[in-house]
């Protein structure tokens, strides 16, 4: 999985010709390509589904896109609260895990390693292991006022 992730960057990287896009392109397929290091992989894959409700809203003529407001993406609000479990408890039990998205980018390969249908989406990687006592090479953490705004 992690060389179709390092092809996949390759194959973009030959289509670009800016070299500052070019150099955070390498960087990013560092960062996406750790997970072949863990000794578990788990692949988050959303299957299909509906529910009668949806159908009911398709039934009343109304798009994609106006059933989304009504029935945001529950399913991916799931996994991450499955995602989320799964980090904490691996941490509960001493273990360390990467919760990785831009793996992703190789998903028509992934689709094919892993045997899933034309309908599964792969929504995300979780790399589980023992921590590496080193974490030099971790990417920088963005600062809190980056990530969060307080409305009042």
């Amino acid at each position: 999985m992690a060389q179709s992730v390092s092809d996949t960057y390759d194959e973009i990287k030959r289509k670009a010709n800016d070299e500052d896009f070019k150099n955070n392109l390498s960087k990013s397929k560092t960062f996406s390509t750790f997970f072949k290091d863990a000794p578990v992989v788990i692949a988050c894959i959303e299957t299909k589904r509906t529910s009668a409700v949806t159908e009911f809203l398709k039934e009343k003529g109304l798009s994609y896109e106006e059933i989304l407001l009504y029935r945001p993406d529950s399913s991916l609000l799931s996994m991450g609260a499955a995602v989320e479990n799964m980090c904490l408890t691996a941490t509960a039990l001493g273990y360390g895990t990467c919760w990785m998205c831009a793996p992703i980018i190789a998903y028509k390969e992934f689709k094919k390693i892993l045997k899933l249908s034309e309908t599964d989406k792969i929504v995300s990687l979780l790399a589980l292991g023992k921590p590496a006592s080193d974490n030099t090479n971790q990417p920088p953490k963005k600062s809190l006022d980056e990530v969060l705004e307080i409305i009042e």
